[in-house]
């Protein structure tokens, strides 16, 4: 079940003073381009189809199409080639000093937020809230896409604590998959960063992995683990662990 996504590019590269060079490097990139289509024409269409594609819906755009620059509800994405899509919390979501740490669950402004957008868009109260999240899921599940719910770790100093210890991690982890289930996710998204704070130390990364898959091997809805680290944080993920474990790995390179 589980697979990686790599994404990789290259360049023709430089021409040659010399004319012989010129020429070889030409051969070369026509014989190339010949391997490349007799290749792309004998994988069967069932492999070609198998392929993902993810994209992220901030609760940010959680609004009537036009009420702002960035603003589109779910029932005018267009579908047509997604297969993934990551339901993104505007903020850190994990709270290291209130059990279960998922302040989704512990905040209700943060849960009004993930659900309506009501606090940034309070129009005339809960009476006018529009429950995007369950649009998410409708719309997204209707074109045969994915749904994964967000942890938020920009700023890594929380969800560090958290996976420093195994009970938190296990409290926390649970909260996590049991809010995917409850509200219809497909699976859980890790948007761990080291900007700010230095992302915790390969052992804790690793605890949090190995729980997450634990838990989500045990769900009857919710089935898969994405990675969001920046290529700056790789040496903190054990290959040892993360491959059997993580169903793809979505790397920031910006």
């Amino acid at each position: 079940r589980r697979r990686r996504c790599f994404r990789s590019g290259s360049r023709l590269g430089s021409v040659e003073p010399h004319g012989g060079k010129v020429t070889m490097r030409i051969y070369r990139h026509i014989l190339l381009f010949l391997l490349l289509f007799v290749l792309g024409s004998v994988v069967p269409l069932t492999a070609q189809s198998n392929k993902w594609f993810t994209v992220y819906y901030p609760t940010w755009a959680m609004a009537s199409l036009g009420s702002a620059p960035y603003t589109i509800p779910p029932s005018e994405i267009s579908w047509t080639g997604i297969t993934h899509v990551v339901h993104f919390f505007y903020n850190d979501n994990v709270d290291a000093s209130t059990s279960p740490y998922y302040t989704v669950i512990t905040n209700p402004n943060d849960s009004i937020t993930y659900q309506y957008n009501g606090i940034a868009n309070p129009l005339c109260g809960p009476p006018c809230w529009t429950d995007y999240q369950q649009q998410l899921m409708t719309y997204a599940h209707q074109n045969g896409v994915k749904v994964f719910v967000n942890v938020n770790a920009v700023n890594a100093a929380q969800l560090n604590l958290v996976a420093a210890d195994q009970a938190k991690t296990d409290v926390f982890v649970n909260a996590v998959v049991s809010y995917a289930e409850r509200k219809g996710y497909d699976g859980v998204e890790i948007d761990w960063e080291g900007y700010q704070t230095p992302v915790a130390p390969r052992a804790d990364v690793s605890r949090l992995i190995v729980a997450f898959r634990t838990r989500i091997d045990q769900s009857a809805t919710v089935h898969y683990l994405i990675l969001s680290p920046p290529s700056t944080d790789l040496d903190r993920y054990d290959p040892l662990v993360t491959n059997s474990r993580v169903d793809q790995i979505n790397m920031q390179l910006y």
